[in-house]
């Protein structure tokens, strides 16, 4: 999961980036 990835990096450095990564990542819901 990017969500997830992104924020092992870093979530308050890249919150807006986990944001586009986790919208542009429907893969987490199984969709």
């Amino acid at each position: 999961w990017y969500l997830q990835f992104e924020a092992s990096k870093g979530y308050a450095a890249k919150a807006d980036v986990a944001i586009d990564d986790f919208s542009l990542s429907p893969e987490c819901f199984g969709i």
